[in-house]
């Protein structure tokens, strides 16, 4: 939540904080997340290019087989975009929980990838988001993971918060990837 200009990571009041070593807490996002450094290196890997697949990230390797015609990325995430595409930090507005700027980079990556010479379409999963994050995308929509699923082929993203969910949004993903692919 956010109160007095700043944000909570404990909303809901958890016995013992929402810490890491809390076996009364759910998981909490570490942040780092880089997504749309992630999805311009899954560009390149899928096109068997190097622009963000360099050496660091094993060299230059031939695209993948593209056995079936379809490719797919399923993209799992405890948070929204932290990282720049070079990996500096993000900047954030005031009352904002995440950075418009690199939200608009991260769709873009997302559609890039899904409109290069080889189409790959993203199914995105946010898992176990911060309270805050989910309850503040209720007032203030669209949410961020819905636009990069769009970007993606894929119309919207699912949402997990425990074992049970995120088996049933995986089920749901590669049910839709097999009925596609075949």
């Amino acid at each position: 939540t956010y109160n007095a200009g700043t944000w909570t990571d404990n909303p809901t009041g958890i016995t013992g904080g929402n810490t890491p070593t809390n076996p009364n807490a759910p998981l909490i996002n570490a942040g780092l997340s880089p997504i749309t450094g992630t999805f311009m290196t899954a560009k390149d890997y899928f096109n068997g290019a190097t622009a963000n697949f360099g050496a660091a990230q094993g060299g230059a390797q031939a695209a993948p087989p593209n056995a079936c015609g379809n490719d797919f990325a399923v993209f799992l995430t405890n948070g929204l975009p932290s990282r720049k595409s070079d990996g500096s930090p993000v900047t954030y507005s005031t009352g904002q929980p995440y950075s418009a700027a690199e939200v608009a980079n991260a769709v873009t990556a997302v559609s890039n990838l899904n409109s290069g010479t080889r189409p790959v379409q993203s199914y995105i999963i946010g898992f176990a988001l911060p309270e805050f994050t989910n309850n503040y995308f209720v007032n203030n929509p669209p949410n961020p993971l819905d636009q990069m699923a769009a970007a993606g082929g894929t119309s919207t993203a699912y949402f997990a918060n425990d074992l049970t969910s995120l088996n049933s949004a995986f089920s749901t993903i590669f049910t839709s990837i097999l009925g596609v692919s075949g």
